[in-house]
């Protein structure tokens, strides 16, 4: 009689898989079919998405939500040219750049030094801290080069065929939305855009702006699968 059990995978970067084992007895073969997998991804890891989408034809889909598209867009952070950047990004160096800005504030007066120059940052980390996360409040030169040299818009247009849904905010200065609609054009078919109106980047994470645009993943999924 078969038997079910549960398995974990560990990848080589890490990644825990989950999943389910039907065996069939000693002795005898296992086959297990699957529907295949989603890549998802939001903000910056949205547009890892697309880059690990853009080199694996076996998957189902991709969500990519508020993808970040383009590191060219990130040398107003800093002021300094890439070469500066590059020449200082040793895993060595003690340079640090605050993540999030301290207050609304600073960031209407545009006095912050903050990687994210979007009010709505300063609220989303106050509701992380709440719910207890732990999350890095400061990046390191080395990690802000090496985002800035990031161009996910470069690959996107390999991920056809595999369908995707880009979910894009149409106010989002952190990844900013024309450039996320620059990439979605670039694009091959099958694709999905869902424009979500009145909202800045952080808006979909959370409140009733986050259910709205998880019931659109919900129907992209049910079309897919």
């Amino acid at each position: 009689m078969a038997t079910i059990r549960d398995v974990d995978i560990t990848t080589y970067d890490g990644l825990t898989l989950k999943g389910t084992f039907y065996s069939v007895g000693p002795k005898k073969p296992c086959i297990i079919m699957t529907h295949g997998s989603v890549y998802w991804g939001s903000s910056l890891s949205g547009g890892n998405a697309i880059c690990a989408a853009a080199m694996n034809k076996s998957l189902a889909g991709i969500i990519s939500q508020v993808p970040f598209v383009s590191g060219g867009s990130m040398d107003r952070i800093t002021g300094a040219p890439k070469s500066l950047l590059v020449s200082h990004r040793s895993p060595k160096s003690e340079i640090q750049i605050p993540i999030y800005p301290n207050s609304v504030e600073e960031v209407q007066d545009n006095t912050t030094k903050a990687i994210l120059k979007d009010a709505g940052a300063v609220e989303f980390a106050a509701e992380m801290t709440r719910r207890g996360y732990n999350f890095d409040k400061m990046s390191t030169l080395q990690s802000l080069t090496n985002t800035i040299m990031h161009e996910p818009t470069g690959v996107i247009h390999h991920i056809s065929p595999t369908p995707l849904l880009m979910i894009v905010a149409d106010d989002d200065v952190c990844t900013y939305t024309h450039l996320q609609l620059e990439a979605f054009e670039k694009a091959l078919h099958p694709k999905t855009l869902k424009i979500v109106k009145g909202t800045g980047h952080f808006d979909l994470y959370y409140g009733k702006r986050f259910q709205e645009v998880v019931h659109m993943q919900l129907e992209f999924l049910k079309s897919i699968f």
